[in-house]
């Protein structure tokens, strides 16, 4: 989670009304009443009420409401299945129904992407998660020994929140959660010396529940925390890596922040390199894969890839939130007919691919609902050269 954005004032305090216009895509209603624009989480169109301002900037603020400061509720609106909803800053649709969901981040993410493509209106294909909770894999939570709390950090006050209830976890996962709550002395579970930190629980492939305690996130290796959606986008890529190239004969792979080939794995290629920091973890590689430890954020990143790859047809690249500025020197280097950009960020996916057009053309547009109850959601992005 993170906190408010930077250059803010906190703590304001302030009493406003407010009036819903829309959902913005961090899936905040957004209300023009006042001066400033403000950002709502937990609202939805049409509804009016009082918020207290917690931050401002000379432009904008942001406020809380509750349910009971809401005066004229929307139609939409629904009771959310998490006993934590209210005061947890974890998830941002449980207010309302899936498919209102689904439209606040299409919406959302057809904005992000409107000056992508402006000549023609963007299709974007929905892919919707099969479970909106109870699906996640893996758990952080943070820990204060002295104050002896344990779980999410508050957007709002950057304090901890308790979930003992949380239903976005697995079931397994759950009840590893409820057993530490229900630990009388939370402090004898840290076995590290830090007074604050964090715990990660995590479904591994042995199928079994493990703690990491200050570990980095995702110990082990990076996996997606939605298996089943996962699967899907496996599928996807496979899909369309096959359909566009059937035509192409078999081309040579470049898959960028490639984790442990989990995109890349089914494909068939003549060679494909798996890009990433890979420290002490290995991996065994498949008849085409190779993997290879390069930081793709270092200045020399790219003589250090020319060295090790000559050639790529196919560019698969899937980045953290900060996405990848250095696509364009990429795509200058070895000139991918196709490329398939996967993201959890639909702005910094807008920034990079924004940066290598018109040389592409946007050829399709997915949207894979990873996140449920959430604002967040995974994006695969298809662009190439010569295949209109």
């Amino acid at each position: 989670m993170h906190l408010l954005p930077m250059g803010v004032m906190k703590n304001m305090k302030k009493t406003i009304p407010f009036h819903i216009k829309h959902v913005d895509p961090m899936g905040q209603g957004v209300s023009k009443l006042t001066d400033n624009v403000v950002f709502i989480p937990k609202t939805l169109p049409g509804e009016d009420g009082v918020a207290h301002i917690v931050a401002q900037t000379k432009k904008t603020a942001f406020a809380t409401t509750t349910v009971d400061q809401i005066t004229l509720k929307s139609p939409e609106r629904i009771f959310p299945y998490c006993p934590h909803y209210e005061i947890c800053s974890g998830c941002h649709y449980q207010h309302t129904n899936y498919e209102n969901e689904i439209t606040f981040k299409k919406n959302g993410l057809s904005w992000l992407l409107k000056n992508v493509c402006k000549k023609n209106p963007i299709q974007i294909e929905v892919h919707e998660s099969p479970k909106r909770n109870e699906y996640r894999n893996r758990i952080q939570l943070h820990y204060d020994s002295f104050g002896k709390q344990l779980g999410f950090i508050s957007r709002i006050t950057g304090g901890i929140i308790e979930v003992p209830r949380c239903t976005l976890a697995l079931p397994q996962i759950q009840m590893e959660i409820r057993q530490l709550y229900e630990n009388g002395d939370r402090s004898s579970i840290f076995s590290d010396e830090r007074a604050k930190g964090h715990l990660e629980i995590i479904i591994q492939d042995d199928q079994k529940v493990h703690r990491y305690f200050n570990s980095n996130y995702s110990h082990g290796g990076f996996t997606q925390v939605n298996s089943l959606m996962n699967k899907k986008l496996q599928e996807l890529v496979k899909d369309k890596y096959d359909f566009y190239l059937q035509k192409h004969g078999t081309p040579s792979v470049l898959d960028l922040f490639g984790g442990n080939g989990n995109l890349s794995r089914n494909l068939t290629s003549k060679s494909t390199a798996v890009i990433d920091i890979y420290r002490d973890n290995h991996f065994i590689e498949g008849e085409q894969q190779t993997f290879i430890d390069i930081n793709l954020y270092s200045k020399n990143f790219l003589s250090k890839l020319s060295d090790m790859v000559s050639s790529a047809d196919f560019l698969l690249l899937d980045p953290p939130r900060s996405g990848f500025k250095g696509i364009s020197d990429l795509v200058n280097k070895y000139d991918p007919s196709l490329i398939f950009y996967v993201s959890c960020n639909p702005a910094t996916l807008a920034r990079d691919i924004q940066s290598i057009m018109p040389k592409y053309d946007l050829l399709e547009v997915h949207l894979l609902d990873f996140f449920p109850s959430t604002y967040h959601f995974e994006t695969l992005c298809i662009l190439g050269a010569g295949y209109k």
